[in-house]
C-alpha cells in the first residue's frame, strides 16, 4: 500500500508513504527547507546537503504504543 500527501504549497512541500512488506510504515518528505515540511527522529537523508537539515522544524515522535494524530 502506497499514497501521497499534498498539502498548500504543494511545489514546495509534498509526501510519499508506504507500508513494506514487513509491515513498516515509510514516511518520506519531500520538500524545500521553507516549505513546511517537518521531520521526526529518527530520520535518514536520501538526498540533499545534510546541512540544510538544522533548518527543518522537528515533530515529536510517534509513539506506536497509541493512537495519535501525525
Amino acid at each position: 500500500m502506497e499514497w501521497d500527501l499534498l498539502n498548500g504549497n504543494a511545489d514546495a512541500v509534498g509526501g510519499h508513504r508506504w507500508i513494506s512488506p514487513d509491515l513498516v510504515l515509510v514516511e518520506a518528505v519531500i520538500s524545500e527547507p521553507d516549505g513546511g515540511g517537518r521531520i521526526a527522529e529518527p530520520f535518514e537523508l536520501v538526498t540533499g546537503d545534510p546541512q540544510l537539515l538544522k533548518g527543518f522544524p522537528r515533530r515529536k515522535p510517534v509513539d506506536a504504543d497509541k493512537n495519535e494524530d501525525c
